[in-house]
This record gives structure tokens, sequence and C-alpha cells, in this order.
């Protein structure tokens, strides 16, 4: 892609950049029909450490992208001069998982469909923690007369009411979380369609975000962008070609710009990594999971002090896009942390497990700090006296115990592993243990009236 061809482009797709929390519908100053829409849902993967966005995003058709960062065959704003995480990432305010674009331009009229699945960032340059991913579908168009638009697109119908002369702009962008299965006003993912020997360019959806033609991917089969308009009389005058061809009232285009890189890597998302002092089975217990794929996917785990372990693959869950991993490392002596590696993705320089200065920087090993397993055994409020009594313990018979309520204030440090907090009026309805060694849990009060509070665990009545 050229610099004019980027920089127009960015215009169109960073206008409005502002993100918002919750589906954005802008039109000024027309009115807004209920749309249809037929969009399917799709899977964000694993975290990746080095951005902290999805490794990969899945179409409910199985295809599996990575962020397109391809300078010769992806549309992404370039590294942040100066801005070390931006250098880190290797680009700037945002890049695109999948991007499609269409667009229909008359002498008088013109109209413009943006879908994507973007990475930006809340304050829009990029900074740790501030991570915006989100899919998009966007509208503009320019109603050459007073009427109602109906838009036929590849995820459904929206219609709207236009007054001529001003410009009918909505945008849904809506967030999503990564690892898991979300959804959007788009999906599955299009791709361009070719004539053989013709083909996309190996690896991607398409030859670049520059090669316009038909595609495929639509779930309704509506492979197009078309405007339908009719006058307030529900007549079809409006004409959308300046009467090149006489009235028009209906116009459609079969062209279409996508982008998208096929995913190299599925990674690993680390779900637990406990360790336990127990002196008749020490170790460490390791949950993980990754994507359902053919060949299937090896998780190995390892550690100083450690022999690599493989991890054992379990079944599938209920969306049949990822798979369960499980091992347990008999070990008195774990280490601070522990590296879960997917060893069938490509290799990656071992420099990554040390990173910068925002951590590790691998893309395929997770470096997971491991912690004691903590446990509350009981979280009690007798209300007869108004005492509040936690029971708890730790992996780690080392472990300082400290009560918090749930709004963080913190109670007490625990002793033997019992806590007991007197002339409490008002209980928290949940409290949590944190340890001194990072683990923690949270458990519901119970609410109870005992006859001796205290001294007796005998209730009269719950």
């Amino acid at each position: 892609m050229n610099n004019m061809n980027k920089k127009k482009t960015t215009k169109i797709l960073a206008a409005y950049i502002t993100v918002f929390m919750v589906t954005a519908a802008f039109v000024m100053p027309a009115s807004v029909a209920q749309p249809q829409n037929a969009a399917t849902p799709f899977t964000a993967g694993p975290v990746n450490p080095k951005n902290g966005g999805a490794l990969w995003v899945q179409d409910s058709n199985g295809l599996t992208l990575q962020l397109c960062l391809d300078p010769s065959l992806c549309f992404f704003d370039p590294v942040v001069p100066g801005n070390l995480y931006s250098e880190r990432i290797g680009f700037g305010p945002e890049a695109f998982w999948w991007l499609g674009e269409s667009s229909i331009k008359n002498k008088g009229f013109s109209a413009l469909l943006v879908m994507a699945t973007e990475f930006a960032w809340a304050t829009e340059e990029p900074a740790p923690g501030d991570q915006f991913p989100f899919t998009r579908l966007r509208f503009r168009l320019d109603p050459p007369a007073d009427g109602t638009y109906t838009i036929t697109h590849p995820y459904g119908v929206d219609v709207f009411e236009g007054t001529k002369g001003v410009r009918i702009f909505v945008s849904h962008d809506i967030p999503f979380t990564a690892p898991g299965q979300n959804q959007g006003k788009i999906g599955p993912f299009l791709t361009r369609v070719y004539v053989p020997p013709d083909g996309p360019a190996p690896g991607f959806i398409s030859k670049g975000f520059d090669d316009v033609g038909p595609v495929t991917g639509s779930p309704l089969g509506t492979n197009y962008f078309e405007v339908r308009a009719v006058d307030p009389k529900g007549l079809p005058t409006i004409d959308l070609d300046n009467n090149i061809n006489g009235v028009q009232s209906v116009v459609r285009t079969n062209d279409f710009s996508v982008m998208g890189q096929i995913a190299t890597r599925h990674g690993v998302q680390v779900n637990r990594a406990d360790y336990d002092l127990d002196p008749l089975d020490p170790g460490i217990a390791v949950f993980a999971s990754t994507s359902n794929s053919t060949p299937l996917e090896t998780i190995n785990v390892s550690g100083a002090g450690l022999t690599p372990t493989a991890m054992a693959a379990g079944p599938s869950d209920p969306t049949g896009v990822w798979k369960r991993y499980f091992t347990f490392i008999v070990n008195n002596v774990p280490p601070p942390s522990i590296n879960v590696t997917n060893t069938l993705d490509p290799a990656e320089d071992p420099a990554c497990l040390t990173g910068d200065a925002f951590g590790p920087s691998c893309e395929s090993t997770v470096v997971y700090p491991l912690i004691d397993r903590v446990t509350i055994t009981k979280a009690y409020f007798y209300r007869s006296t108004g005492e509040l009594e936690i029971l708890a313990s730790s992996t780690d018979p080392g472990a300082t115990l400290t009560a918090f309520a749930d709004d963080g204030t913190e109670l007490d440090v625990l002793t033997g592993g019992s806590l007991k907090i007197f002339n409490v009026a008002v209980p928290p309805a949940y409290v949590t243990v944190k340890s001194s060694f990072r683990g923690a849990d949270t458990e519901p009060v119970e609410v109870g009236f005992c006859e001796l509070a205290g001294s007796s665990n005998v209730c009269l009545r719950k």
C-alpha cells in the first residue's frame, strides 16, 4: 500500500477515532430503524504476552487470523517514535486482525461500508493495560434527497431515514475480550474470491487491502453492498446515480477490499498454576488451554530446577474451539515462575523470555508466576453476637494470611488459620483471604444464629 492510499484509508478509518464502551450509533440528524443482523459469534484466542491482545481470532467457519502486520499486505498504523511499548509490539494506534471495506461513489451520491476486528487503545497511543480490541460495523451515506435508505450488506440489513445534505454516520463499535467467545455485528470474516490460477498471497486471505474484488463468507449469502432508496411516499423516485441511466433508486457493488493474515501461532492460555508443599504429595499443578487443532497442539512446562514436562491433553470445550491441558509436577522446591510453551508453534528467540522493561515478550510462551493455593473453609457471621469467624489455609505452611472485606477493607491477619472479629454490625457479603505468596480465595459469608457463638458451633437455626 503506497503512502497516499494509506493516508486516505487512515482518514476513513480514523474518523471519529474515539472508541465506545457500548455499541455506538450516530446519525446526524437522521433516525435509525431496527437493524437485522445475522453475524455469527467468533472466538478470541489466548492473550498474547507481547502486546496484551488476542493472539488470534477465529470465526464460526474456523478461519483463524493473527494481527495483520506485514507492511506490504496489511494496513496498520506505524510504530509511534519514542513510544517504547509501540516499538515493542510493532505498530501504533491501530492494527487489525481482519478488515473489510466497500464503497459506492456516483456523482451526487456516495456510501461507505467498513467492517473490522480491530486492535486499538483507550487513549489512542499504545500503553500496557490500555488495550481496547473491538469489532466494527460502520455506515456512511450522503443522501441526495429526503427518504428511506435501506442498506443490504454481508451481515444483514439496516434502514435509515435520511435528509438531503445531511450525512448519515453510524458506527457499531463493540469491545471484546480474550480469551473467549464474543458476539459482534460482523462474522464470519469475508475472504476474497479468485478465479484459478489466481489466488491470495500465501498465508493471507487476499493480495492486500488494495486488492479489490468479489468476496465470500456472508452468513446470508449477500456478498454485496447495496443501497435502496424510496421517497417519503414510499416511491422509488430518488436517483442514486445522477440520472446517468435514468432514475436508479437501487445501486449495488460486489467489490470489496479485505485483508487478514492466517495465524501461524496458536499460543497457550494458562488458566491456573499453583504449588503445594504438603510433605506427602508436594508439587505444581498447571491448567492451560489452547486451540483445538489438528495436529494436536503440544504444551510443555519448564522452569528453574524442573524437568521439562509435557502436559496431557483433555477434552475440548462445548464450542469445540478450545482444548484443555493439565499436568502435575512432583516438586518440593517450586521456582518463582514457570514457562508454559506451545512447542508446535514456530520457535522464538530465547531472549524473549527476558524481554524488556515491560516483561517477557514471547508470543508462544507464557512466563507464569507460581503461587500457593489458599482455601477458605469457613466464613460465618453469628447474628446473635455479631461475631465474624474466618478459617483458611494455604498450601505453603510459611504463608501469612490476611482477610479482606468485599470493599477492599483489610480485616486482620489470621493466626493459625483462624480469625474472629467481634461486634460486627454489618458483615461483608464476601471475604477474601490473601497469602503473602500471592494466592487468594474469595467466598460468600454464611449467616446464621448460634446459641453459643465462639464457644459452640451448634446453631439453633440458619
